[in-house]
């Protein structure tokens, strides 16, 4: 499992492009340099996971050094310890943020026709299309109501527990 900067407290820091591409950068957070692949921490400050992802993400580490003797397997539990001590660690979690505002926007909605009850589960998906790795399937508008406010509420279930 890798280190996401979504669980990252970056402190409001602006991220820095050392190289032309998009896909490589670093935060400075209280002195604390956080070198990310896409939306991956793959080093922090000298400590430098070794690759476990792409050839891009190869590229990105050697950019930071080429060393590869100097790159450790255990990043992951190296970085939390290190990142959780400065209190880098973000608690917030989006899923279970979606799941109560989508029961909430359900509860609230004036759903009297099927019309309506579609615009409700409309927006009830939008709301889970905002977490990274979240999809629905291609046949969705094509379930029944019923259907989509049923794995609606399971998903917000699922997601408070």
């Amino acid at each position: 499992m890798s280190i996401s900067k979504d669980e990252i407290d970056l402190k409001g820091t602006k991220p820095v492009y050392p190289r032309s591409t998009r896909n490589f950068y670093y935060h400075v957070v209280e002195g604390r340099v956080l070198y990310f692949s896409y939306n991956t921490l793959i080093a922090v400050g000298d400590l430098i996971s070794s690759n476990q992802w792409s050839v891009t993400t190869a590229k990105h580490l050697y950019w930071i050094n080429p060393d590869k003797d100097i790159r450790v397997n255990d990043f992951e539990e190296q970085a939390r310890k290190i990142l959780s001590k400065d209190n880098l660690i973000s608690d917030f979690d989006h899923l279970k943020t979606v799941s109560a505002i989508s029961s909430i926007f359900s509860l609230m909605a004036n759903d009297e026709t099927e019309e309506a009850k579609r615009k409700t589960n409309d927006q009830r998906k939008r709301f889970y299309e905002t977490i990274e790795g979240i999809s629905f399937p291609d046949d969705w508008d094509s379930l029944s109501v019923e259907d989509q406010e049923e794995r609606l509420n399971k998903t917000d279930q699922f997601a408070r527990e």
